[in-house]
């Protein structure tokens, strides 16, 4: 195995997702671009592809920052009809296979994605604390293993500092969400020198019009960041393909944007 992608490693929530998601897809995802024998081309397009739910987080961003420097809610909301339909005429551009027909028309999507935005604006007033859009990788140290944070938000206070992500539905495990605020208030107890117990992190739900706010102590922080030491590790002592195994189960599969390049999935052709 090429150890090529040791010296470029750093975890994140999201290699995490793809490490829990199936092991194989992580491979693909993280390191297939350097072994031999693999082609980079077709790999490059399948990375590209996406669901509709990182689609949805995607256009929803970019609209929220449209919106941060002072475009309409109507002009966003007609910049986004246009991009859904550029989807709908190349849905194998974008979208992973088994989303493909989850839509019928780039209207109904509008819809969707209209009510999220909504649900964003009535979610997201800040009174009285000065808040901006952050949509910035960032890395930070933790016991010598790099840490990539990808914060939407930040709302600076004298006494307090709120990191902010937006999520369209909750994940399928639980913990990820407070591995993911733990390195998030790390990130900004190192940037604002403030203390992890005036630190929050706050989840804006936007399928259900609700937030969350985490909140944690310093043992509970070092907890939380000692696990995120143990899965790192885990995703570090591979010593070739085979310790990546594919978690083949239909559902999951067909949610997998490798799966027309996975050998564990041709059951499904």
């Amino acid at each position: 195995m090429n150890i090529t992608w040791r010296r470029k490693f750093t975890w994140s929530p999201e290699r995490q997702y793809y490490w829990d998601f199936c092991p194989r897809a992580y491979y693909y995802n993280y390191i297939g671009e350097w072994e031999e024998g693999m082609d980079k081309e077709k790999l490059e397009s399948l990375k590209k592809l996406c669901s509709w739910e990182e689609l949805y987080k995607d256009l929803l961003l970019e609209g929220i920052e449209e919106l941060v420097t002072g475009d309409s809610v109507p002009e966003v909301k007609k910049r986004l009809r246009n991009r859904l339909e550029k989807v709908f005429q190349a849905p194998q551009d974008f979208l992973i296979p088994g989303e493909r027909d989850v839509y019928s028309s780039s209207e109904e999507i509008l819809g969707v994605l209209s009510q999220y935005l909504d649900n964003f604006l009535s979610l997201f007033q800040p009174s009285g604390i000065q808040g901006y859009f952050y949509r910035v990788q960032e890395r930070i140290y933790y016991k010598g293993l790099p840490i990539t944070v990808s914060p939407d938000f930040l709302f600076q206070h004298p006494e307090r500092t709120i990191v902010s992500k937006l999520i369209i539905s909750p994940p399928s495990v639980p913990q990820l969400l407070d591995l993911q605020a733990c390195s998030l208030i790390l990130w900004a107890e190192e940037k604002f020198g403030m203390e992890v117990e005036n630190i929050f992190c706050d989840y804006y739900y936007l399928s259900d019009l609700r937030m969350e706010r985490k909140k944690y102590s310093r043992p509970q922080i070092i907890e939380l960041a000692e696990k995120i030491i143990i899965f790192a590790h885990r995703m570090l002592i591979v010593k070739g393909i085979e310790d990546f195994p594919a978690r083949s189960e239909e559902g999951r599969c067909r949610l997998c944007k490798f799966s027309s390049i996975c050998p564990d999935t041709d059951y499904l052709q």
